[in-house]
């Protein structure tokens, strides 16, 4: 009687924590397909849907809450509220960085960047700048977020700081690409933006 009761109780968190992941998962699919979404719609795009991008924010914060409730109680399904175990995992220390990274950063885009993007005149180099290098952090980090989450064969021989220092070399490649290439094509959409602005109220 004793071994059926504890079968039961087995199969109920087994199966909890299986519905938990599954929500965690559906909720990081949504957010890295609005966040590449955009960026293929910054490309192909004749116009800075600021509307857009500010419902594609909510989306990415509404799927962060998701990641940060399932994803803790995951932590605790894995390895309950021992702070060494959390820290003998590089993985999973890694994994909370980047969703903290991801959620400061989101933080950013809508004190910083909206702003920039909703003014009237075209902003200069370094306002340009702003928004700009924080997208790139935001899919950057999504990218690489995906990447831990995948990560099973390589995670046993990467240490904390050797995902924390990939983590780093891709941002600095995604600031470089978005500083050289983004910028440009998204000032020259402000610009006509601006212009056709500037005629309409004429």
């Amino acid at each position: 009687m004793l071994l059926i009761a504890n079968s039961q109780q087995m199969d109920f968190f087994t199966l909890f924590g299986q519905g938990v992941l599954f929500v965690h998962t559906v909720a990081f699919a949504i957010a890295l397909s609005a966040v590449l979404r955009e960026d293929l719609a910054l490309v192909r795009a004749g116009r800075i849907d600021l509307r857009r991008l500010v419902e594609t924010t909510h989306t990415l914060t509404c799927a962060l809450i998701a990641l940060w409730a399932t994803g803790l109680a995951l932590v605790v399904f894995d390895v309950g509220f021992d702070a060494r175990a959390f820290v003998a995992s590089p993985k999973l220390a890694a994994k909370v960085f980047v969703v903290s990274a991801l959620t400061a950063n989101g933080l950013a885009l809508h004190t910083l960047a909206f702003p920039i993007l909703r003014g009237r005149g075209v902003p200069d180099s370094f306002g340009l700048s702003v928004p700009v290098v924080l997208g790139a952090i935001s899919t950057v980090s999504w990218l690489y977020a995906s990447f831990i989450g995948v990560s099973r064969w390589i995670a046993p021989v990467m240490s904390f700081t050797s995902f924390i220092a990939f983590y780093g070399v891709l941002l600095v490649a995604g600031i470089t690409v978005a500083l050289l290439f983004v910028r440009r094509r998204v000032e020259r959409l402000l610009v006509a933006q601006r212009v056709t602005a500037g005629t309409a109220r004429r």
